[in-house]
């Protein structure tokens, strides 16, 4: 971890985990949440 504050984990379909520091995590969780919904690929 290089610096404090909000973060979004993501576990992507084949499994893979990540984490991202963020200023607005709920801002990220939402596009991604949106570009999900649209059947956009998040991988």
């Amino acid at each position: 971890m290089l610096r404090k504050g909000e973060a979004l984990e993501v576990t992507r379909r084949n499994g893979t985990v990540f984490v991202v520091t963020v200023d607005d995590a709920a801002t990220a969780a939402s596009v991604l949440a949106a570009a999900v919904k649209k059947g956009e690929p998040a991988e």
